[in-house]
């Protein structure tokens, strides 16, 4: 099942326990000044430049935690096959 919600960080901490650190992608997608300024532990700063090479290689099974989402990017995710779609705001924690 596909779908794309927006979950608080208390509902991603919780599905990370659930999946585990290596049983969940997350992507961040503020610009590159902000994510190396800080980000989420383990996160993948996901741009233009490398959303098509994240598809292809990104596990379809494992949900997507998506930092600070950008207005087509969940959607595109989707759209490229990959199964759960989620975003958060940092201060905040994802799916």
């Amino acid at each position: 099942m596909m779908n794309f919600s927006r979950i608080g960080w208390q509902e991603a901490r919780a599905m990370l326990a659930e999946y585990g650190e290596d049983g969940v992608h997350i992507v961040d997608v503020r610009d590159e000044g902000a994510y190396e300024a800080g980000h989420v532990e383990n996160a993948i700063h996901l741009s233009g430049s490398n959303v098509a090479e994240f598809v292809q290689t990104a596990d379809p099974d494992k949900p997507v935690f998506i930092d600070h989402v950008r207005t087509q990017l969940p959607y595109a995710l989707i759209s490229a096959g990959l199964a759960t779609v989620a975003f958060f705001v940092s201060g905040l924690v994802l799916l």
